[in-house]
């Protein structure tokens, strides 16, 4: 079934840019409010990133000091991560998922789903399931809420193309495992298994 994948890229490089990019229908947006706001933190208990061990209510986000005062200032550890997603053509376990990985910048929901092409004919063609989170502090994705208390320190530590990718591992393995049932072992001999294929960027 992979070498089906093969194509893709070919038939994605023929495509011109209207095609791929245009949207053709709003969308209604999704949260995931599991988020961690910080992978990269050990946790308390075994000190293990915390990405590793997937316990979020666990997971430390430590504190950063305040101007005036040597007390930390209390952060949220989890966040409300925005995403879209369309099932319209997902024909179940054993099927691919898009993640489409849409860059920095907002999406609001008159924008919706990139790459029409991928919704429309590829998830079609496939029986795939098509998922979009949006970007960290970007739009409603705000790991530390709307304050306005956010330093240059946190967005060095916190917007990183590192923290971006594993949000978005960590909600691909949520919709797999609690969204759709499928499993994460690609070695699953019961068909189970949901192959990523990742567009955009």
């Amino acid at each position: 079934m992979i070498p089906r994948y093969g194509y893709l890229l070919a038939v994605l490089l023929h495509l011109n840019q209207n095609q791929l990019i245009k949207s053709t229908t709003p969308s209604i947006p999704l949260y995931y409010d599991d988020q961690l706001v910080n992978h990269f933190l050990p946790s308390p208990s075994d000190e293990t990133p915390s990405h590793t061990d997937g316990d979020s209510s666990t997971a430390s986000n430590g504190g950063i000091p305040d101007d005036d005062t040597d007390t930390p200032r209390r952060r949220p550890t989890v966040w409300s991560q925005r995403y879209y997603a369309s099932d319209t053509h997902f024909k179940g376990p054993g099927h691919p998922i898009f993640l489409v990985m849409g860059g920095e910048g907002a999406i609001p929901p008159k924008t919706g789903l990139f790459y029409p092409f991928v919704t429309d004919v590829l998830a079609r063609a496939f029986g795939a399931f098509v998922l979009q989170p949006e970007h960290r502090f970007y739009g409603a994705s705000q790991p530390l809420g709307d304050t306005g208390n956010v330093t240059n320190d946190d967005l060095k530590t916190l917007m990183t193309s590192e923290q971006a990718m594993w949000d978005a591992v960590r909600l691909v393995r949520f919709v797999q495992t609690r969204v759709l049932g499928c499993s994460i072992d690609r070695r699953d001999g019961g068909g189970g298994y949901c192959p990523v294929i990742t567009v955009g960027g």
